[in-house]
């Protein structure tokens, strides 16, 4: 989990959370969800809201 803030009026932070579980002996699933500035470099000075799942390979394939 990430949470920033600016501790100002003005608040330009962010909320982040992931979660991986298992799906099986060396497969995962990943969920992540951001709300706020700065996910990126490019998008900085927008507010944004998006949510993000996939799959994650464990070592060895």
């Amino acid at each position: 989990m990430l949470v920033r803030n600016n501790l100002r009026a003005e608040n330009r932070g962010a909320f982040e959370v992931r979660w991986r579980f298992p799906l099986g002996q060396r497969l995962s699933g990943y969920v992540k969800y951001f709300n706020g500035y700065g996910e990126n470099l490019i998008n900085y000075d927008r507010r944004q809201q998006s949510l993000g799942v996939g799959f994650e390979l464990a070592q060895g394939f």
